[in-house]
């Protein structure tokens, strides 16, 4: 049987995917075969949030191997990551995004 990580499951529950644990593509971490379809969904449901006035709230930018998200109207980073920096080296951009995202569910769910 598929193990999913805490990240895997924290992912899930945030996008409302059903898990099949017999699929082992049902994974949305960076070792996943297709990792960008999933990490760009995560990305796009980040930046479909919005405020009252209907502007959006939050940007993803994603640059080389850094990622930020950022609060549209502040210009305030919420979350910061550059994998490089960290170790994984320049053509990491999947880690850092799939880093930003699991950090930002984990500050989003703290607000709820």
């Amino acid at each position: 049987m598929l193990r999913l990580t805490e990240n895997e499951k924290l992912i899930a529950d945030f996008m409302g995917w059903e898990i099949d644990y017999r699929n082992p593509y049902t994974q949305y971490s960076p070792s996943h075969p297709f990792k960008w379809v999933p990490l760009m969904k995560i990305a796009e449901k980040i930046e479909s949030f919005k405020y009252m006035d209907g502007s959006v709230k939050y940007n993803v930018r994603i640059e080389r191997c850094t990622v930020e998200i950022i609060d549209s109207l502040s210009s305030t980073v919420f979350i910061g990551v550059d994998a490089e920096w960290l170790g994984f080296g320049a053509d990491s951009k999947d880690i850092a995004v799939y880093k930003a995202v699991v950090e930002f569910i984990k500050w989003y769910n703290e607000l709820k």
